[in-house]
């Protein structure tokens, strides 16, 4: 999975970049609410922590790839978890964007996958390999649609849906632990 991330992130890279040379690429800020759990899964089971609420914020950039696509790299403080318990991440999401013209802006649509690095938990959780740590890092797929105005200030809404397995406790059977995470944004891109 790592490696197919990579290879997507280079591929968008590069192309994002030769398309960047005809077309402005623009940098912003983003921040905003998470309301996020874990959902354990196991033995035919399935069952959804109760909800945190936390924030993220961070920086993004928009490298137009043709007339209504876009690639949006971003560096985020991103807070997951569960009631309780918050884990804090450095997350990278790369979403592949939609966007068409709409009034004075433009709606976006898009998806893309992500990768978290787990930097900070609560009560006495910790990241790391020991039976009962949490494991790091985390990656999964995002989508998201919102809104841009002209004037730079955007307004989003979306979901992350872990793919990685929280879950050290080898002991535990086929038991998987995974985030996620609804979001809703506020951002603002410098012209």
């Amino acid at each position: 999975m790592k490696k197919a991330l990579l290879v997507l992130g280079l591929i968008a890279g590069s192309i994002g970049f030769s398309y960047a040379q005809k077309s402005a690429v623009t940098f912003g800020v983003k921040g905003g609410v998470n309301f996020a759990s874990l959902t354990a899964s196991g033995g035919g089971y399935s069952v959804n922590s109760g909800n945190i609420t936390s924030f993220h914020i961070g920086g993004v950039a928009d490298i137009p790839v043709g007339d209504s696509f876009s690639i949006q790299p971003g560096i985020l403080y991103s807070g997951k978890g569960a009631s309780g318990s918050t884990l804090g991440y450095i997350e990278v999401p790369v979403n592949l964007l939609y966007s068409t013209g709409s009034g004075s802006g433009k709606f976006f649509f898009g998806a893309g996958p992500y990768f978290g690095y787990g930097v900070s938990a609560s009560n006495g959780n910790k990241f790391g390999s020991g039976t009962n740590d949490i494991a790091n890092p985390d990656f999964g797929l995002n989508i998201l649609a919102g809104y841009r105005f002209e004037s730079g200030l955007s307004f989003s809404a979306g979901y992350g849906l872990g793919l990685a397995n929280l879950n050290n406790d080898k002991s535990s059977g086929n038991v998987t632990v995974k985030n996620n995470v609804t979001s809703i944004s506020v951002g603002y891109f410098f012209q």
